[in-house]
């Protein structure tokens, strides 16, 4: 899982906009746009259509499969 606050800043941006007229539906859009772009998965992004509440830690998964050589952060780190 993965923790960063403009992730969190961009979900609850999202979840403010939607609902509020043309132009709330506008910045909605490009919030979740933002989300796609970071590489967020679409099924993380469908539970945020779905929900009521940004996540605090968001499920990113590799892109390829392999050995980790150096770790330069640890969990907690920030």
């Amino acid at each position: 899982f993965f923790y960063s606050p403009e992730l969190v800043t961009i979900q609850e941006e999202y979840l403010a906009s939607r609902g509020r007229g043309a132009m709330g539906s506008e910045i909605a859009r490009a919030a979740l746009d933002r989300l796609r772009l970071m590489g967020v998965p679409a099924e993380e992004i469908d539970q945020l259509v779905r929900g009521q509440r940004a996540k605090l830690r968001i499920r990113i998964d590799a892109p390829v499969d392999g050995y980790v050589v150096s770790k330069m952060a640890i969990q907690g780190m920030f």
